[in-house]
């Protein structure tokens, strides 16, 4: 019980600065936070599927799974990966675009962002560090 909550903890706290982050670089103009708030919300969908399949795997097996749910994790990491891919293209666009049309970069705001982001994914670390399953470790 305490591994999920603390695997949701994390996941609301990487969720919610990833938005926050998300609309940081889009106001500091910086593809590099935004790019990192790509990479940042694919690991929340991660953390948040990890989430529902620690739930998922403790059921029992039955007449279907004869086995039980354990395998609900390979498809978890099928859509984690497919989420990664698709910001990496993402952000791989938004870079070429950036290097063909520059712009100006608010630094300030960007050092800001990162002193957040290094707090909230701290927080995150403590609450999964010494977890009872692989899931949250």
């Amino acid at each position: 019980m305490k591994t999920d909550k603390n695997i949701l903890i994390a996941f609301i706290l990487n969720l919610g600065f990833s938005i926050f982050e998300f609309i940081g670089g889009t106001i500091t103009n910086s593809i590099s936070i935004v790019s990192d708030s790509i990479h940042d919300i694919g690991d929340s969908l991660s953390i948040g599927i990890s989430y529902f399949l620690e739930k998922k795997s403790k059921k029992k097996p039955n007449n279907k799974y004869t086995y039980g749910y354990v395998r609900y994790s390979v498809i978890g990491s099928l859509i984690t990966t497919t989420i990664l891919i698709a910001g990496s293209i993402l952000v791989v666009m938004g870079s070429i675009k950036r290097i063909m049309n520059p712009v100006d970069i608010n630094y300030n705001g960007m050092i800001s962002f990162a002193v957040i982001g290094a707090l909230v994914n701290s927080l995150a670390a403590y609450f999964t560090h010494s977890g009872d399953s692989l899931n949250q470790r």
